[in-house]
Formats: structure tokens, sequence, C-alpha cells
């Protein structure tokens, strides 16, 4: 039994340790490429909030409606694409 055993773990730790990992994890280009995303989508977030507050000031809140809805579905839409381009490269 113990002439069986021997081979059966040999190769158990051979093919784990040629293998590696299941999971892949992002290249550094692609973490430099996440915080980018992320800085540029916080910048327009912000940018497009400054936009809505200061046209509810000059031109009121009703008129900006419209406008304000546009920009959060703008927002919400690049954030989801840039956590899915951040998955996407997390599996690849």
């Amino acid at each position: 039994m113990k002439k069986l055993c021997w081979p059966i773990v040999m190769i158990l730790m051979a093919s784990i340790a040629f293998n590696g990992p299941a999971w892949s994890k992002q290249t550094r280009v692609e973490k430099i490429e996440s915080v980018a995303d992320n800085a540029v989508n916080a910048s327009k977030k912000a940018y497009r909030k400054a936009k809505d507050k200061t046209c509810e000031l000059i031109n009121g809140e009703m008129k900006c409606l419209p406008a304000k809805i546009r920009n959060k579905s703008q927002t919400a839409a690049e954030h989801l694409k840039s956590k899915a381009k951040e998955k996407k490269n997390k599996i690849d």
C-alpha cells in the first residue's frame, strides 16, 4: 500500500507545483488601468454633480431634472462598465 501511495502523492504535488493556482490575478498594467478608470470616473461624477447644482441654482430644479437624470444614468453606466472590465481582468 505504501508503494502505491507514494507515486500518487508525488504526481499530485508535481501537478500543483507546475500548474499554480486555478485563478489568475490582475497584472500591474491592468491594476494601473483600473485605478486610472476609477479616477476618471470620480472626476466625471464630481463634474456632473457640480454642473447639476449650478443648473439648479440658475434655472431651478424642475428645468434641470432631465439633465440631472441623464447625468446620473451616465455615471451609473460608466461605473458598471469599469467594474465589468475590472472583473474581466481578474478572471483573465
